[in-house]
């Protein structure tokens, strides 16, 4: 568990059209994953509600392609950030309802943030960019 001597968590911001969306995955997930459900719900209360129009360029949201780096091990990924039923880790397709994804949520490009894997391994990430993706 992260102590409250570790950096205060970043700043963050996240889309109107997306919170509610947010919320339900949060509900739903708090069964299964009750740890990653209570801190997505968290930083849902913590986060700047953006709308449309004010959306922020580099923000990671739902859809969105995002790059970061390990800054312990300094290697580098790109994953797709995707609500739970799309998700495929070979595919590079991450769960806004695990541990990295809800980390990701609302960061923007140059923010770092500390957390806790699944394994209980403790990370830090710093984004390096983001491509939003196109749904049709």
């Amino acid at each position: 568990m992260i102590s409250h001597l570790d950096p205060p968590l970043p700043p963050i911001a996240m889309k109107a059209s997306e919170i509610d969306l947010l919320w339900n995955v949060a509900e739903n997930g708090s069964c299964n994953k009750p740890r990653t459900s209570a801190f997505l719900k968290s930083e849902i209360g913590r986060a700047e509600i953006l709308l449309e129009p004010r959306v922020l360029r580099g923000l990671v949201s739902m859809n969105c392609r995002v790059s970061f780096r390990d800054v312990d091990t300094r290697r580098e990924k790109t994953v797709e950030l995707v609500f739970p039923e799309a998700a495929d880790e070979a595919g590079r397709k991450i769960s806004v309802l695990s541990p990295l994804g809800a980390s990701l949520l609302g960061m923007s490009v140059g923010q770092t943030i500390r957390f806790a894997d699944e394994d209980g391994t403790v990370r830090t990430i710093l984004v390096t960019g983001t491509t939003p993706l196109s749904r049709s």
